[in-house]
């Protein structure tokens, strides 16, 4: 997010106030909510489950320059937004150069809103940081249906690579959005090893080393969105997340599946 947010300061930046500001189309949320899960990674359910979460996201359009967060079609409460700048568009589809987060910090102790939580299970480990892939996407929308590929490479810290297929059904139940959403990722060994792997010096007993291969992973989601008032938004949704063995044979993780159940509010500036 601090990149996305940098990168889109430093494209507005290039242009005068008056030439850019009146074409702008934006919408501010600000959420607030709570979730349960159960996490593929050993402990990390402590960080999560029954924590308030706080999100900020922007929905911005500036000619073809874009900052959309993934309120609509995914899970709610998730501080994930994709910068782009889109090179052909026509008939609901397009090609865009975009900048996203996909994987997320793993450390043995997690800052949430009510301070910092340790994690005994990954005691001595070196943290992992959260990435931001830059790459390609093709996406096409036409009714209720929506899809995308996506290709990105992180740049900074793992610098591995990582595919995503996509596809999204939106349902309209009288004042309901229902989405039901299904996508598949391919990641390289670069990226699975950087957040999977063991090394030597973070052996603990029950702890080997462990060197990761590439992976991937099918995620099959469900979120509703229902108008309160013309400002709030009640949301809901829930996920569950199948790993292939790169992931699931590593000591850092329990299980094969990761599930996911988030509730909360939205207010629409």
């Amino acid at each position: 997010m601090r990149h996305c947010w940098s990168a889109l300061l430093l494209l507005l930046s290039g242009t005068s106030q008056a030439a850019w500001y009146d074409d702008v189309q934006w919408t501010l949320y600000a959420g607030v909510g709570t979730a349960w899960q159960h996490s593929l990674i050993k402990g990390l359910d402590r960080a999560v489950t029954g924590k308030p979460s706080l999100s900020l996201l922007a929905d911005l359009e500036y000619q073809d320059f874009f900052l959309e967060s993934l309120q609509r079609r995914q899970l709610p409460g998730l501080n994930n937004s994709t910068l782009g700048y889109r090179l052909w568009q026509q008939d609901g589809q397009s090609l865009a150069i975009i900048a996203s987060n996909f994987n997320g910090v793993v450390s043995s102790t997690m800052l949430q809103p009510t301070g910092r939580v340790e994690i005994p299970e990954l005691a001595g480990i070196n943290e992992r940081r959260a990435d931001y892939l830059w790459g390609l996407r093709y996406s096409s929308e036409h009714g209720a249906h929506y899809w995308s590929l996506e290709l990105g490479k992180d740049l900074e810290y793992h610098h591995g690579m990582q595919s995503r297929l996509f596809y999204s059904y939106r349902q309209m139940v009288r004042n309901w959005d229902l989405y039901y959403n299904l996508g598949w990722s391919y990641a390289n060994d670069r990226l699975v090893d950087y957040y999977y792997g063991v090394r030597p010096h973070e052996v603990r007993p029950g702890r080997p080393v462990y060197q990761a291969g590439a992976g991937h992973q099918l995620q099959a989601g469900f979120s509703a969105v229902y108008p309160l008032t013309t400002d709030w938004l009640l949301e809901f949704g829930s996920a569950i997340t199948f790993y292939s063995s790169a992931y699931s044979q590593s000591p850092l993780t329990q299980g094969r599946s990761e599930r996911l159940v988030l509730a909360g509010a939205r207010y629409v500036f």
